[in-house]
């Protein structure tokens, strides 16, 4: 064994690491039987500290188990990534209710998740996520948020004890502390600092009126502002936005962009809206900002390469402006949660030359949905005017045409393209035409997410699978499944009972389990043999009757399928997304906790009588937990018509 390849070692190191939550496991007795192998696993164990604290869990718990020995001093050589992570519990309804899996990477996720625009890669995160999942639900009742802690001389201490750290990431409600700053100054000036959570910068370091500017501006003294010239800040979320209290506006600090230019290491920026501040101090701290634009001159230093705008902020006129306060001509990539300013889209364009990576919520909020059927023009025209794109990610594209003028704009340097589904479901309805026009104008995709609508697996929707498998290059795809099988005047709106048949199709369609998700892994694969990841999951469970609604969520189940399998290489590995969520979710209605309980679920005679024409086994009286142990998808049927 002490003659195996670096490869295979590293392989091994990995498989004994456990949850990012948990210290690594003593390896006392692994360094008995390999000497080797224990030099190898020791380094990738210890390269990583996450300190994870909350209102049952405190700093200085979690820092325990990183201090005490011997983990110290492997902690102390090895680790090069930190990451400080404080969230907020909702209170259960009934006290003493122990909820250790919040602290589980699926559900920390959740809240912690960069914005899509700082990450690497593309889709990876969409492959992985719960969000769509019954963990979006789950999550939203029990976690609330980033938390805050009180006393950061043990993080201080704990990072000058590490020999090197190249990266801490920063996700907690608190603004980075001056005592950070100068510990990072002092032991680590050159470590990547990702500040993923709001940011007060504050101008009361550099004026000698700080007491009056923080009087009526919440914390705004505690972000020093010579934190802005460490030269490891890599990322920086921030407050540009303001709303004050009384109103429904909001303020743009415009006076403050200059200087989050004089950043020299500064690579993404996230703008953020900040909470409630009385009219009186945002206007005290504008005209601050005003005159330390006069004292201090700011000089633009940053080479931004993505910026994240959250919803409904006007992201022409803010854009606008950060171009005039520094250099966007490197902007890479460009998050904009919510296109608020249609019609400004086009002016962007002119300001992003070198942009490659486009993401985009076209559903304006508190807009009819109604109204928001077809694509406008002004967005259209917008993306349209964008020099030819790597990436792009639309969320609430609606309509073929629409995604016809893309494809013919951008199709030829589209690398990666996903199509979101926005709230009501709407989405262009490809069919296998359209899938092999795309094929032929977008040669080198290499990721995709799209939807496509079920059909109870007959020929039609078995020719779509195949269709996906001739895209030449790739490599990753996001499949969402829309099971509702009623007619589209009966998929919006308040709830309406269903024809039977549409009823029976809805759940077939929408039954999802490991031999369906083979088969459709298969039927693509055997067209595409670069496809090394996939993604199912089946969706489109609105409008329904309160019990069809909750049996829908039980059978559609999404699975993911990845490429080499070392124990069975015939087979991918397959993966349940959002199991974890699910079982939780079922203990928690069976103990009360959340309704309805399983056991309460009672069937009506009609959703009885159409599950027991697909699955005899189901009880007329009631559903049981045992029944789901037992039932299993309808295989694909490539040579059936229709159904």
């Amino acid at each position: 064994m002490d003659h195996l390849p670096v490869e295979i070692l590293q392989q091994i190191c990995l498989n004994l690491e456990g949850p990012a939550y948990c210290p690594p496991k003593d390896l006392s007795s692994f360094s008995q039987i390999n000497r080797l192998c224990n030099q190898a696993a020791v380094p990738i164990l210890y390269r990583k500290i996450t300190l994870i604290c909350d209102a049952s869990q405190g700093l200085e718990a979690a820092l325990s188990k990183v201090t005490e020995a011997p983990r110290a001093s492997n902690f102390t050589r090895f680790a090069r990534r930190l990451s400080l992570v404080c969230i907020d519990l909702a209170p259960e309804s009934e006290p003493g209710q122990a909820r250790p899996w919040t602290l589980e990477p699926w559900a920390l996720n959740m809240v912690t998740d960069p914005h899509p625009a700082t990450r690497k890669g593309f889709l990876e995160h969409d492959m992985t996520s719960c969000y769509s999942t019954s963990g979006g639900d789950l999550l939203s009742n029990c976690l609330r948020s980033i938390g805050k802690t009180p006393n950061w001389a043990p993080v201080v201490s704990l990072i000058a004890s590490l020999n090197r750290l190249d990266q801490f990431d920063f996700i907690t409600e608190d603004d980075f502390s001056a005592d950070l700053t100068e510990a990072f100054w002092r032991y680590h000036p050159n470590c990547r600092l990702n500040l993923l959570s709001n940011q007060k910068v504050g101008p009361s370091p550099l004026y000698p009126d700080a007491a009056s500017v923080s009087k009526y501006v919440n914390e705004f003294s505690e972000f020093k502002m010579d934190t802005l010239q460490l030269p490891g800040l890599h990322t920086l979320t921030t407050a540009i936005s303001i709303y004050y209290r009384r109103s429904v506006e909001h303020q743009q600090l415009w006076e403050m962009m200059p200087f989050l230019f004089t950043s020299p290491g500064l690579k993404h920026l996230c703008l953020n809206p900040s909470d409630g501040v009385h009219q009186a101090g945002v206007d005290l701290l504008k005209a601050t900002w005003r005159s330390l634009i006069d004292k201090v001159k700011p000089k633009a230093v940053s080479q931004l390469e993505s910026i994240t705008i959250p919803s409904n902020r006007p992201e022409g006129i803010m854009l606008s402006k950060l171009a005039a306060a520094g250099d966007l001509s490197q902007l890479r990539s460009l998050d904009i949660g919510c296109v608020c300013e249609p019609e400004k889209l086009v002016n962007v364009a002119d300001l992003l030359p070198n942009l490659k990576r486009l993401f985009l919520d076209l559903d304006q909020r508190g807009r009819n949905p109604a109204a928001l059927e077809t694509d406008t023009a002004k967005s259209m025209a917008g993306i349209l005017a964008f020099c030819p794109l790597e990436y792009l990610y639309i969320r609430g594209l609606r309509e073929v045409e629409a995604l016809d003028r893309i494809i013919q704009c951008h199709g030829s340097s589209l690398k990666g393209l996903a199509l979101v589904p926005n709230k009501v479901h709407l989405y262009p309805r490809l069919n296998n035409s359209k899938l092999l026009e795309m094929v032929n104008l977008c040669p080198n995709l290499e990721e995709l997410r799209l939807q496509m609508k079920r059909s109870v697996g007959n020929k039609a929707e078995c020719e779509m699978y195949k269709a996906l498998g001739t895209f030449p290059n790739l490599q990753r795809l996001f499949l969402d499944l829309d099971f509702d099988a009623r007619p589209k005047a009966l998929r919006t709106g308040s709830s309406l009972e269903t024809d039977d048949l549409d009823l029976r199709r809805t759940f077939i369609n929408a039954a999802m389990d490991e031999n369906l998700a083979l088969q459709i892994w298969s039927m693509i694969k055997d067209m595409s043999p670069r496809l090394k990841d996939l993604r199912i999951f089946p969706y489109g469970n609105r409008c329904f009757a309160h019990e069809e609604r909750y049996l829908l969520n039980c059978f559609a189940r999404s699975y993911r399928l990845t490429g080499y399998n070392v124990e069975n290489p015939g087979v991918p590995v397959i993966e349940q997304i959002g199991k974890r969520a699910w079982e939780i979710q079922r203990a928690r209605h069976n103990s009360g906790l959340e309704s309805p309980p399983d056991n309460e679920i009672r069937l009506s005679g009609r959703v009885a009588s159409v599950l027991q024409g697909i699955w005899p086994q189901v009880s007329e009286q009631t559903f049981r937990s045992e029944w789901w142990d037992c039932w299993t998808s309808l295989p694909l049927q490539p040579n059936t018509q229709s159904w």
